[in-house]
């Protein structure tokens, strides 16, 4: 499944992360904790799963702005 796919399926951007992501991530916990598969595979692994967060972030920011929950980022000034 690519990342347009998941955001159809999916209802929220994070729900992916949160879901089909970190399933595959605890089958490599599995299978690494198993002695099945080593440490390299297990980085790469993370590695592929890390990849579609730069796509999904447009998303997830879109997601913020409309709910009210974004906030500006900058420096406040304290005078009085």
């Amino acid at each position: 499944m690519d990342i347009e796919e998941a955001r159809q399926k999916y209802p929220r951007p994070l729900s992916i992360i949160e879901g089909p992501l970190m399933d595959g991530m605890n089958v490599v916990g599995d299978l690494f904790g198993a002695g099945k598969m080593f440490l390299p595979q297990v980085v790469k692994s993370a590695r592929v799963m890390k990849k579609p967060s730069p796509a999904l972030l447009p998303y997830m920011e879109a997601e913020k702005e409309a709910s009210g929950l974004h906030q500006a980022q900058g420096k406040g000034c304290w005078r009085q």
